[in-house]
């Protein structure tokens, strides 16, 4: 979904993955991989978000949004364990 909706701004605005990358702030590859389906960082959902002049949730639904914040629950190591 994420991909699909980056995708339809990138082409509203006439954008290339590289011009993207530029205004994101992030690596041409970063948004060729979010492009060929991989699963981004949600900071780097935000970065894309901001660029294309949208809001986090204009990229993601609802199941994403609980998808990336149990991949965030997921890598939290508990205070007072070692890392």
């Amino acid at each position: 979904m994420v991909k699909e909706r980056i995708e339809k701004a990138m082409e509203a605005r006439g954008w290339k993955v590289a011009q993207l990358a530029v205004y994101a702030e992030v690596s041409d590859a970063a948004v060729y991989n979010i492009l060929n389906g991989a699963d981004p960082k949600l900071s780097t959902i935000a970065r894309i978000a901001r660029a294309l002049g949208l809001k986090v949730c204009d990229l993601i639904d609802e199941e994403s949004v609980d998808q990336y914040l149990d991949n965030v629950k997921n890598r939290m190591v508990p205070v007072g364990a070692a890392a």
